[in-house]
């Protein structure tokens, strides 16, 4: 039995790469090497302590003729070309769909110009009108204000009034109160100032009319010189 080493070694040899060396990492004696190949059936190969059978084998390296690596080099070249030309494609595919959105999006733009413009026109259109509503609602405001103002005023003169009557009033609710103490002063002619009222206005020839304003002041006077 092989040791480790020895075992190694054997690996090393049958590997797939043993075919891929390159010159600088064997040599052999061709005229030995032939001998040997030539020597056993195309089934067998006996190497030195070694016997293989190649039936079962595949062969690891397959070398390649000048004329099927010309064909391989050309049809790797081809390839190349189609994948430049996929590439190219592609791009190409890439800044057309650039392009499309670039002028999608210029005429959606072209089409909110137009919508602006368009809105535009009508704001112009309706211009004029809108001025004449502005020119009535100022009118209008104007008025309304005069309103107010007048309305602040007669408010203002109505309370004046009312005032000034109210103060009339107080006046005569005193005056009458007076004249009422003053007939009740005069006991001894109290039933001459009680069929007062009843009796018909007779002015005196020689004396003014009395007014309402001077009569408590009148009937003072006329207690006095009673």
């Amino acid at each position: 039995m092989l040791n480790v080493d020895e075992l190694q070694k054997l690996n090393k040899v049958l590997s797939q790469r043993v075919m891929q060396l390159p010159p600088s990492q064997y040599s052999f004696d061709i005229k030995q090497l032939r001998n040997m190949l030539n020597g056993e059936s195309s089934e067998k190969l006996s190497l030195s302590g070694l016997k293989l059978s190649l039936e079962e084998l595949i062969p690891q390296h397959v070398q390649k003729t000048e004329q099927e690596l010309v064909e391989e080099i050309d049809d790797v070249n081809k390839q190349i070309t189609e994948l430049k030309q996929i590439l190219e494609v592609s791009r190409e595919s890439e800044a057309a769909e650039r392009k499309k959105s670039e002028l999608n999006t210029a005429v959606k733009q072209c089409e909110q110009d137009l919508r602006d413009y368009e809105q535009l026109q009508q704001f112009k259109k309706d211009q004029a009108q809108r001025n004449e509503k502005r020119q009535t609602f100022e009118i209008q405001l104007v008025a309304i204000n005069t309103a107010l103002e007048n309305a602040d005023k007669k408010y203002n003169e109505l309370a004046q009034q009312i005032g000034e009557i109210t103060e009339k009033l107080s006046l005569l609710f005193g005056d009458d109160r007076r004249v009422e103490k003053l007939k009740k002063q005069k006991i001894d002619d109290q039933a001459l100032f009680n069929s007062l009222s009843e009796q018909p206005h007779t002015p005196w020839i020689i004396v003014d009319e009395w007014s309402l304003e001077y009569l408590p002041a009148r009937l003072e006077q006329y207690i006095e010189d009673c």
